[in-house]
């Protein structure tokens, strides 16, 4: 199963929840498509962005020193090319030419500015934290079984359901989502998906 396969089963989960949504206002701005870059798994920023479709979102982690400011300008300057949706997540979230800001488990600051707020969320104890942040995206995992955090339990589909249900804010699922996996999501009370090793695989 080829990576547009896996664009095109995220989109028919946008759409069979499209009416349920209709009275949020973000959601003809929210991308049902993201990716996360990874401090392991980014290897060519320029490549896997070219795979993306346009007006698919984006979230720059800036965890490490790999990707420093010049790094991160290349990929703001490569993403607003593409007419992606920037989202950065770090301690620096300084960069005025990005759409958000997201904020990772382990941060519960918020940025000082009127930037929109996308969240991490692994699980019901989260749900107070969104509610505090004013969170407009919320991004819960994982899903499935990750390579990123090997050890740690996923949530299911079943969990995934329930908990996004408990959001105002369009959810998008994340962990371990693949062009296989994908198709168990199309039910799911969620707005899209966002994912690091699919769009990671050569084309």
């Amino acid at each position: 199963m080829s990576l547009r396969t896996f664009k095109n089963l995220s989109r028919s989960i946008f759409y069979n929840n499209k009416s349920k949504k209709a009275k949020l206002k973000t959601i003809r701005k929210t991308p049902y498509l993201w990716y996360l870059t990874d401090d392991i798994k980014t290897k060519s920023p320029h490549k896997t962005i070219n795979r993306l479709p346009n007006h698919s979102g984006i979230i720059i982690r800036k965890y490490t020193s790999k990707f420093n400011d010049n790094l991160t300008k290349v990929i703001i300057k490569k993403s607003k090319q593409k007419q992606l949706k920037i989202f950065i997540a770090g301690q620096k979230y300084d960069f005025p030419s990005v759409d958000g800001h997201h904020i990772p488990k382990w941060n519960n600051h918020k940025p000082q500015n009127n930037k929109n707020i996308s969240i991490a969320v692994h699980g019901f104890k989260d749900i107070r934290k969104s509610i505090n942040l004013k969170a407009s995206l919320v991004f819960i995992s994982p899903v499935f079984k990750t390579t990123s955090h090997k050890h740690q339990n996923n949530l299911g589909v079943i969990k995934l359901g329930l908990l996004a249900k408990k959001f105002p804010a369009p959810v998008i699922a994340l962990g371990g989502i693949n062009e296989k996996n994908i198709k168990l999501l199309r039910s799911m009370p969620i707005h899209g998906v966002a994912g690091i090793s699919v769009f990671e695989k050569p084309v």
